[in-house]
C-alpha cells in the first residue's frame, strides 16, 4: 500500500485522516476495512488475513457476508478536500470486470464538502497543484511518502 502526505506549501494546512479515534497525516491511496456488527476494522497488508481470522472470518466468508469494502482515497480537485469513497467487495469485483462500468462508478460519486464530482486518486495527483481547503490557493501538493505492505 502507497502511503501519500497531501500539503499546502502556502500554509499550516495537511490532509488528515481519522481512524479508530487516531489522527494520521499520511493518506493511504486505498485499503480493506471488515465492517461488523459492532465496529469497523481496517485490514492492512500482509497482516490482513490474521486481522480476519482473529475475528472469525476468512476473506471468501466475510466477502459472502458483504463484510468487506474497499475504500480509495481521493482528493478533489475542486476544494482540495480529501474524501474516502467506499465500494463493497462484490460490487468491485463486478465492476473491475468492465473498467466503463468502474469509471462511472466513481463519476458518479460527489464530494461531501463542495459537491464537485472530480477526484484524483493521491498517485494520479502527484503532478499537479491543488486548491488548498483552508487557505484557497493553488498550493497543494501531493508525494508518495512510502510503500508499505
Amino acid at each position: 500500500m502507497d502511503l501519500y502526505r497531501i500539503k499546502c506549501t502556502s500554509c499550516d494546512w495537511s490532509a488528515i485522516r481519522t481512524f479508530d479515534g487516531k489522527q494520521y497525516d499520511y493518506i493511504p491511496d486505498g485499503f480493506d476495512k471488515l465492517v461488523l456488527d459492532e465496529k469497523v476494522v481496517q485490514l492492512s497488508g500482509l497482516f490482513a488475513s490474521c486481522t480476519l481470522a482473529e475475528h472469525g472470518y476468512t476473506w471468501e466468508k466475510a466477502e459472502s457476508e458483504n463484510r468487506l469494502v474497499y475504500v480509495s482515497s481521493v482528493i478533489c480537485l475542486t476544494c482540495g478536500e480529501l474524501s474516502e469513497l467506499e465500494i463493497n467487495h462484490k460490487e468491485l469485483k463486478l465492476a473491475a470486470q468492465n473498467p466503463e462500468k468502474l469509471k462511472s462508478w466513481f463519476k458518479s460519486k460527489s464530494c461531501t464538502h463542495c459537491g464537485s464530482s472530480t477526484f484524483n486518486k493521491p498517485f494520479k495527483a502527484m503532478d499537479k497543484t491543488l486548491p488548498c481547503p483552508k487557505c484557497k490557493t493553488l498550493s497543494v501538493k501531493c508525494n508518495r511518502e512510502t510503500t508499505v505492505d
